[in-house]
């Protein structure tokens, strides 16, 4: 039961906007029982808690921990929003109890961290699923007790189960493999300076595999994504290497196909170079141990890093917004970076489907003199409404250059231009004039 009201137990939210506060409160009623994660802690008494997926500044007077989760009972919508924090020994505990026994299942904590996680993101609550993946959390080993890694840890085993993807050692390795806008770029650049910095000491075909590695990395980082870096890195950027390698076994081509492949697809390159660098034969003229070790773990890492797209970009069950995610490794200048595409389609007979004259595409990207800039185009009966969203004024002078010449391109290709937008996601401190020579972006409309 929830404890008597009294102010020191009380959490005052506030909202940045009140289009933020709406929604937050459509969701909630007077008397209902919420948890919330600590995730950070403001100043002045203010703590940052992630309250069903919305980050929000509550006024707390009772000490509180990042990454704690407590639970919370609504006494009033307000204003202002009033929650009062509960006896975690009295209610969280025993109500976590209670549910998993309500499911038929054990009460453990790998079962409370399953169910934990599942609460937290809204999702339905499954007496099979929540076995099932307490008993894969088992199997992996996991403290249970380590709260924030049972969390992601459970949070890969669910975007595995939403793919239908079994779950393995190997499989939830590539699942938690974090990936920041800038990492698919970065990756590779980091692979290409130790490639060049390494020594030839490697014996073949170690060696001949670090350089067909670099061929490949060179040809994927592009300048300025076109229609042709699109279709090359689509075809040569590891997503689809099993496809190929089904596709060979049917129509066998010999060694020679197998050898091309490996040469060519960014994948097979990889996981080609990390055989090699395994075989202590291969590598013991090596004149940089060390030097070497690195280069094993970024290659394993570049692995996890590509399976985790592949794992996305796989249908996901009861999926509304369903979509293609891609990363478009980019080299500004020195700068090495990502560009994230996503292609949203709809599935027609069991297969996805990509209307050309109903689409919707997203391009996000950050670079270090631009922020974080993302071009969202709607096109509706080929009729298009772009909207570009940028950090700050000057960002915003430099991409209105480039709307005539997207608004020119797509009408080239038969749609109508109905609004070009450029609009200040938030004002930059910095805000200036774009300095000389800085690199400007070149978007292919065709692409």
């Amino acid at each position: 039961m929830p404890i008597r009201l009294d102010t020191s137990r009380t959490l005052n939210l506030s909202f940045a906007s009140e289009k933020d506060k709406s929604a937050f409160l459509r969701s909630l009623r007077e008397g209902q029982t919420v948890q919330a994660r600590v995730v950070d802690q403001g100043a002045d008494g203010r703590w940052v808690l992630r309250i069903r997926n919305q980050d929000l500044l509550a006024e707390s007077s009772l000490p509180l921990a990042r990454g704690q989760v407590v639970s919370a009972r609504v006494e009033t919508l307000g204003p202002p929003v009033v929650l009062s924090l509960l006896d975690e020994e009295a209610t969280g505990e025993t109500a976590m109890g209670r549910a998993l026994r309500d499911l038929g299942l054990q009460d453990d904590p790998a079962g409370r961290a399953v169910l934990g996680r599942m609460i937290a993101r809204q999702l339905p609550l499954d007496g099979t699923a929540v076995h099932n993946l307490r008993d894969a959390l088992v199997r992996m080993g996991l403290d249970p007790s380590d709260a924030e890694k049972a969390g992601r840890t459970v949070d890969a085993m669910l975007l595995l189960a939403s793919r239908s993807v079994p779950i393995t050692p190997a499989s939830l390795a590539a699942a938690m493999a974090a990936a920041s806008p800038p990492a698919l770029g970065g990756m590779m650049g980091g692979l290409l300076d130790l490639i060049q910095t390494l020594s030839r000491g490697l014996r073949l075909p170690a060696e001949a595999d670090l350089r067909a590695l670099e061929q490949v990395l060179t040809g994927l980082l592009v300048s300025g994504p076109s229609s042709e870096d699109l279709r090359r890195l689509l075809n040569e950027g590891g997503l689809g290497l099993e496809g190929k390698l089904k596709a060979l076994l049917e129509h066998p081509e010999g060694s020679e196909g197998l050898s091309r492949l490996s040469q060519t697809d960014l994948k097979a390159a990889l996981l080609r170079l990390q055989a090699a660098l395994k075989d202590p034969a291969q590598i013991g003229d090596a004149d940089d141990a060390a030097l070497l070790e690195t280069l094993r773990g970024r290659v394993g890492e570049a692995l996890h890093h590509l399976e985790r797209l592949q794992i996305l970009n796989l249908p996901a069950q009861n999926d509304p917004n369903a979509h293609l995610f891609l990363q478009i490794p980019l080299l500004f200048g020195q700068e090495r970076t990502s560009a994230d595409l996503r292609v949203f389609y709809t599935e027609k007979e069991g297969r996805r489907h990509i209307d050309p004259e109903n689409v919707r595409l997203v391009l996000s990207l950050d670079l270090a003199h631009l922020g974080r800039v993302e071009v969202d185009l709607r096109v509706v009966e080929r009729i298009v409404d772009c909207r570009i969203d940028v950090e700050g004024e000057a960002q915003r002078d430099l991409f209105s250059e480039a709307q005539g010449d997207l608004k020119m391109g797509l009408e080239g290709y038969g749609y109508t231009v109905r609004k070009v937008a450029c609009e200040v996601r938030t004002a930059a401190s910095d805000a200036g004039s774009p300095k000389e020579g800085q690199a400007k972006i070149g978007l292919d409309v065709r692409a």
